[in-house]
C-alpha cells in the first residue's frame, strides 16, 4: 500500500525540533517575528518511512505496522512556520514523492479504487499567507524572499486574496498557492502572472480540505483554483486501476509538468512528463558555473542544448563561445611568450627557468609542454586540463578564471533573466 499514514497533530515548534534533532538536511531559520523549518537537501536519510511492517513472534502471518511519529513530522518540515512564541501559524504542503520514486509509491501500491482527484501540476513557487504581528505577509518555503515579494506585489491590488488570507488566519487553516510568472519561470511558460489555489490545510491536524471545498473557496473569494485532469466524459480520476496507462500517457505529454494524484485523505503522488524532466535536468546542469565549465571543456553542451528553453540555450551558447575565445587568446599569448623565451635561452631548460621573465604559473605551463616546444595545441590541451582539475570549489574556479580571460557564467544568466522579465 502507498504510505497513507495519519498526519501528525502539530501545535508547537518543539515537536518539529525534536523530529529533526541531529538531522543535517534541515534548517531552522529565525525571521523577524517568526521561525521557519525547512529541508534544504534530500538524501536517503532525510525522509525515512513513516509506517513499516514489524514482526512479532506470535504474528508472523499478520505483521502489524509501526508508526514513526518523528518521520511523519519531518515530512511537514517543508516551510512550516511558527510565531515568536513557538505556536504554529502556517502549514504548507507535506513532502510527497513521484510515482515509482520510493517503495511506497511504486505503481502497484497506488490504490486508485480509493476516492481521489487528479490535479494539474503547476510549475511555479509555493506561496502562502503568513500572519505576522496582526498583519498578513506572503512568502515561500523560506519566508519573505524575493519571490515572495513578487506575490505580495501581485496581491496588493487584489483584495480577494487579502480577505482570503485574513479569513484563513482566523480560522486556523493555511491556503496554499502556486505563484506562476515569467518573473520566476522554471520550465513551463506562464505568460500572465497568476496565484493559483492548490490546497487548504488545517494547521493543527494537517487535514486537507476536499477539492470540492477548494472550488467553493475559489468561487466565494474569486481566486483561481488548480485545474483537474479530465477524460472525455468529464471524469477527473482513474477508473478500473488503469494507473500504468495513465502514467504512460502523462510521460508522453509536452508543455506540462505533469499531474498530482491526491487522495481524499490528502496523501498524494506526483506523476511527471518526460518532456518536463528532460528540460528540468538540463536546466539543473546550469545551476553551478563549475558544472557549466566542465560541460563546455568536455564538449557535452550538445547533449543538453536540445532540451533547454530558448533563453537558457542562448545563455549557454553565448558563454560557451566567449569561454573558447578567451581560452584561445590565453593559449595564443602563452605560445608567443614561450616561443620568445625558448629561442632567447637556446632551448635550455635551466636558463629558461632562471632568465624567462614570466609568472610562475605561466612557466609551469611552459614546462608541461616543453617537449612540444611552441605547439599551440599542446598549450591549449594543458589549459583545458588545468581548468578541469580546478573545478572543485568556487575559490579554485575564480583563481583559474584567467585561463578563459575572465568570462563569467553569472553575467549570461542574469542578462537573460533581465531580458525575460
Amino acid at each position: 500500500m502507498m504510505n497513507c499514514y495519519r498526519f501528525p497533530h502539530i501545535s508547537r515548534i518543539e515537536q518539529c525540533l525534536e523530529a529533526i534533532k541531529g538531522a543535517e538536511n534541515f534548517i531552522v531559520a529565525e525571521r523577524d517575528g517568526h521561525t521557519i523549518i525547512n529541508y534544504i537537501m534530500m538524501d536517503s536519510h532525510t525522509f525515512p518511512p513513516v509506517t513499516e511492517r514489524f514482526i512479532e513472534i506470535d504474528s508472523i502471518f499478520n505483521a502489524p505496522e509501526r508508526y514513526n511519529h518523528n518521520a511523519a513530522i519531518r515530512r511537514e518540515c517543508r516551510g512550516i512556520i511558527f510565531d515568536s512564541n513557538g505556536n504554529l501559524i502556517s502549514r504548507r504542503l507535506h513532502k510527497f514523492f513521484n510515482v515509482n520514486e520510493r517503495p511506497e509509491t511504486v505503481i502497484e501500491n497506488i490504490d486508485v479504487t480509493k476516492p481521489h482527484v487528479i490535479l494539474k501540476k503547476m510549475d511555479g513557487s509555493m506561496i502562502t499567507p503568513i500572519p505576522i504581528r496582526n498583519h498578513i505577509r506572503w512568502g515561500t518555503k523560506m519566508g519573505l524572499t524575493s519571490v515572495g515579494f513578487q506575490a505580495e506585489e501581485f496581491v496588493s491590488t487584489r483584495k480577494e486574496y487579502l480577505d482570503l488570507g485574513e479569513y484563513c488566519a482566523e480560522a486556523g487553516i493555511t491556503p496554499i498557492f502556486e505563484w506562476c510568472s515569467r518573473k520566476q519561470r522554471i520550465v513551463v511558460d506562464y505568460p500572465q502572472d497568476n496565484l493559483v489555489l492548490l490546497a487548504i490545510r488545517v494547521n493543527l491536524t494537517g487535514a486537507y480540505l476536499s477539492y470540492a471545498d477548494l472550488v467553493t473557496f475559489g468561487h466565494f473569494w474569486k481566486v483561481p483554483v488548480v485545474d483537474t485532469w479530465k477524460t472525455l466524459d468529464g471524469i477527473s480520476n482513474i477508473r478500473d486501476r488503469r494507473t500504468q496507462e495513465f502514467v504512460d500517457g502523462v510521460s508522453d505529454e509536452e508543455g506540462t509538468e505533469g499531474y498530482v494524484l491526491r487522495f481524499e485523505d490528502g496523501h498524494s503522488v506526483k506523476i511527471k512528463s518526460q518532456w518536463y524532466l528532460r528540460i528540468h535536468r538540463a536546466k539543473d546542469s546550469l545551476l553551478q558555473e563549475k558544472r557549466v565549465v566542465e560541460m563546455i571543456v568536455n564538449e557535452k553542451c550538445d547533449d543538453v542544448l536540445p532540451y533547454l528553453l530558448d533563453h537558457d540555450k542562448k545563455a549557454l551558447e553565448g558563454f560557451r563561445d566567449e569561454f573558447w575565445r578567451g581560452l584561445r587568446a590565453t593559449a595564443d599569448g602563452i605560445s608567443w611568450v614561450f616561443d620568445h623565451w625558448y629561442h632567447k635561452t637556446d632551448g635550455d631548460k635551466k636558463r629558461f627557468a632562471v632568465e624567462a621573465e614570466l609568472p610562475s604559473h605561466i612557466k609551469s605551463i611552459c614546462f608541461s609542454v616543453w617537449q612540444n616546444e611552441t605547439n599551440w595545441e599542446s598549450i591549449s590541451e594543458e589549459l583545458k586540463k588545468r581548468v578541469l582539475k580546478n573545478l572543485g570549489s568556487g575559490t579554485k574556479v575564480e583563481a583559474n578564471r584567467w585561463i578563459w580571460s575572465g568570462a563569467k557564467w553569472a553575467d549570461y544568466i542574469q542578462a537573460e533573466d533581465e531580458n525575460e522579465s
